[in-house]
């Protein structure tokens, strides 16, 4: 579906989900920091940066489409790995009457907003090569997805029916394995698309802004979203050793500070009686400066242990996904 608010005819690109599940957490950083990304070379060279409006209009469609499909995924494999960690520890201990109780069934549907656009069929206005890649990547994905929903369901019937009673336990460890293992499969190829699919969308969103009438809020929005998403890995490389990322952690946070104060004062008289735009933006830097509390008090507290406390990353997760969302209802 198409926005037509403010003289617009078309969507832009809304950001995936960031990855929290706290198992695959360091595995995903590395495909997001090491994966080289090309685009168009293939038969037909695409230079992305010059495709008309239409072009531009179908290809940040698909990266929408995609994008809802890949954080329903992810939502439903976080939600799988807090099972996991429930099931693992009854399994270690089945005696205890508490096993399993806090195992709560899991359910999720995927929708896509934009009809007639499918993850698993990218626009002929793409290069030869990218269709191919995005082909082979979605449907590999879907395969994985799959496995694990299914090893899942039989890990949740191993439970069920007690059967951890008949082999202490070691079949359930198995099938726990399984997943993670099928886990890492998925976030590889995860990370390679999402690098690839965003270089292209940033291009063809490139195209649509330049006559959008939002574009200086939404410039800020997502200059912002990237500062904020370049801090959070910068924070991944030093889980282990905080020491050897805490200078540059403690320069990047001036610069959102910077960054948050600028835009959060920016004049909002286009966007004021626009459905809401006004408050969306709003809503965005009131995040903003949420998560800027909350990194101050983190940074405080690992300058005295040396260690980040994963919870506390996982909460800040939490929160730069809260700015995903309201960037993606500005722009959506």
């Amino acid at each position: 579906m198409l926005c037509f608010a403010f003289g617009r005819q078309f969507a832009l690109l809304k950001l995936p989900k960031p990855i929290t599940m706290k198992n695959f957490l360091l595995l995903m950083l590395y495909c997001i920091l090491s994966i080289a990304c090309t685009n168009g070379k293939g038969n037909n060279v695409v230079n992305y940066k010059e495709l008309n409006t239409t072009e531009a209009e179908a290809i940040v469609s698909y990266n929408n489409t995609v994008v809802e499909l890949t954080d329903y995924q992810t939502s439903y494999l976080s939600k799988i790995d807090g099972s996991l960690a429930k099931i693992q520890e009854g399994l270690e201990n089945p005696a205890n009457p508490t096993a399993f109780l806090a195992i709560l069934p899991i359910f999720s549907n995927v929708s896509f907003s934009t009809e007639g656009t499918e993850p698993e069929n990218p626009p002929g206005d793409m290069s030869n090569q990218d269709q191919i890649f995005f082909k082979s990547m979605i449907k590999n994905m879907n395969a994985d997805f799959a496995k694990i929903k299914l090893v899942f369901n039989a890990l949740n019937d191993y439970v069920k029916a007690e059967d951890y009673k008949d082999d202490n336990s070691k079949e359930g460890y198995l099938l726990i394995d399984s997943i993670y293992n099928l886990g890492d499969s998925y976030y590889n190829k995860h990370g390679e698309m999402l690098k690839r699919l965003k270089a292209i969308g940033d291009d063809a969103e490139l195209v649509l802004l330049k006559t959008d009438p939002l574009k200086d809020y939404i410039y800020a929005l997502k200059a912002d979203r990237k500062a904020v998403g370049e801090f959070y890995d910068l924070l991944l490389n030093g889980i282990e050793d905080y020491n050897k990322v805490a200078k540059k952690a403690e320069t990047k946070y001036l610069q959102l500070e910077r960054m948050q104060q600028l835009h959060s004062k920016m004049d909002l008289q286009k966007i004021r009686d626009e459905n809401g735009k006004e408050n969306m933006f709003t809503e965005f830097y009131r995040l903003f400066g949420e998560f800027l509390i909350n990194t101050r008090k983190l940074m405080r507290n690992t300058a005295e242990t040396g260690k980040l406390n994963e919870f506390d990353l996982e909460d800040l997760a939490t929160q730069e996904e809260a700015m995903r969302n309201a960037y993606n209802n500005f722009v959506d």
